[in-house]
């Protein structure tokens, strides 16, 4: 009869185990302790190799961080982490800059990569008309701290693929 209650309560045990590994494994990750669940972190470079890898941005090339205040008016603090594809010579308006900003600097990356949209269709305005569409069809794209400047041929194309990673 001793054996049987051990056998039992072991049993007990182990499940009651069991059961509270399962619901702490499933639990969200609250590392910060203030109540909501740490956003999905993917790396900035990622989603625009991605997009570029599929999307080629024929003639163009990385633009150091350098340039970014010059070109972007994007300063470092605003920004912690970007990547932005530019083309090399003035024919091309197809640009893509992806900017994970610092906390709080969502706007302002918004209005950095606004005004270099509107720069670029100026450029392009008495120039090259198919560009002109281009840059005019840009779009601004913010999801959580990342924020999206996707002026291509396809946006519609690249904006799924920034979803996929980060919805």
């Amino acid at each position: 009869m001793k054996k049987r209650n051990i056998f039992w309560q072991t049993l007990g045990l182990a499940f009651i185990l069991t059961v509270g590994l399962m619901v702490a494994g499933c639990a969200n990750s609250d590392t910060a302790g203030d109540g909501e669940t740490d956003a999905k972190e993917v790396p900035v470079a990622t989603i625009v190799d991605q997009i570029n890898e599929t999307y080629p941005l024929a003639g163009a090339d990385v633009l150091t961080e350098d340039l970014y205040e010059s070109v972007y008016q994007l300063t470092a603090d605003m920004v912690q982490e970007a990547k932005i594809i530019v083309p090399l010579m003035n024919v091309k308006s197809n640009e893509l800059a992806g900017v994970l900003a610092k906390p709080g600097q969502v706007d302002a990356v918004k209005e950095a990569l606004a005004a270099r949209q509107q720069a670029v269709c100026q450029t392009f305005q008495q120039y090259l008309p198919d560009q002109y569409e281009i840059a005019q069809k840009g779009e601004i794209v913010v999801r959580g701290n990342y924020v999206f400047l996707v002026m291509l041929e396809d946006n519609a194309g690249a904006i799924e693929i920034i979803d996929s990673y980060l919805k």
